[in-house]
């Protein structure tokens, strides 16, 4: 029963992740503010391939301001290598590569985030980026 329960909650957080990334569910239209805030606790940080902390508030203004262009630049994205595990009755850890097309070269990192299923839905706790320097991965998998 776990693993068909596991598959379930794993196939969920697929479809959202990358966070900040899809936004499939919005019909067409640019996210507002409260589609954004609405995928986050309230207690929500970030640290970023770049190793720097980042508070909920400071998420929600860059992705704002990345939605704020009339046409925004499309992410170019495939993700792979999901990895599930339960950390509590109601709060998952996701793990996933991250193969984004930026101008000549992919950027390649590790992702991971906590998600907690709550009576709204997912929301996100934390999430993290770890660049991949110099080591090739695999060009197939889940996108």
């Amino acid at each position: 029963m776990h693993a068909e329960i596991d598959a379930d909650i794993l196939s969920q957080l697929i479809s959202l992740e990358p966070i900040f990334h899809r936004f499939e569910g919005l019909s067409g239209r640019l996210p507002t503010h409260a589609d954004i805030d609405s995928m986050m606790a309230p207690e929500f940080f970030e640290i970023g391939v770049s190793g720097r902390l980042y508070s909920r508030d400071f998420i929600i203004r860059t992705l704002e301001a990345r939605f704020s262009t009339p046409e925004p630049q499309p992410d170019h994205f495939r993700t792979s290598e999901f990895h599930l595990l339960r950390v509590s009755a109601d709060t998952w850890l996701l793990s996933y590569v991250l193969r984004q097309e930026i101008t000549d070269a992919p950027r390649i990192s590790r992702r991971t985030t906590l998600w907690k299923k709550t009576v709204e839905g997912w929301k996100i706790l934390f999430h993290q980026g770890t660049l991949v320097e110099g080591a090739p991965l695999p060009e197939s998998g889940e996108s």
